[in-house]
């Protein structure tokens, strides 16, 4: 098993993995990078709906719980 955080970042980044401890590790990913591994709805602690994508925003679908939201991703064309 491992932890698993994702940091969403606006360009691609050299190091995708960083690992944070034997059994813990943060992946670096674009919001495209998202969607091609099939990923349409996140969770995050971050204001996402705040943030400035190329190409890409993030929509909030719901209500704000233990300090995480969800949100949509959303392409534009």
């Amino acid at each position: 098993y491992a932890f698993v955080s994702v940091n969403v970042v606006e360009q691609e980044s050299a190091d995708v993995f960083t690992l944070v401890a034997p059994d813990s590790f943060t992946v670096h990913v674009t919001p495209e990078q998202l969607r091609k591994l099939g990923v349409s709805n996140v969770l995050s602690p971050q204001k996402l709906d705040a943030m400035q994508f190329n190409g890409y925003s993030f929509e909030r679908i719901g209500e704000t719980i233990d300090g995480r939201t969800p949100y949509r991703i959303v392409q534009h064309q």
